[in-house]
């Protein structure tokens, strides 16, 4: 009786797993792969000025040594 509950354990687990066929993966990843690349692109809109983020700023803060705290 437990050695038959552990089978069926064991086969809902590879069932849930996916231990069966991969027809459908490779149909998704070639409709992924036929997607038009004016869909892919992140460009800005046209018209618009692209607008880039300013670089970081140098720390005015004073150096603080970590082993005085001071």
């Amino acid at each position: 009786m437990p050695r038959t509950l552990l089978v069926g354990l064991a086969l809902i687990a590879l069932a849930a797993c996916g231990g069966g066929s991969h027809e459908g993966r490779a149909a998704r990843a070639q409709a992924r792969a036929r997607t038009p690349v004016a869909a892919k692109s992140t460009t800005t809109k046209a018209g618009a000025p692209a607008k880039r983020k300013a670089g970081a700023k140098p720390d005015t803060a004073g150096q603080r040594n970590p082993l005085v705290n001071h």
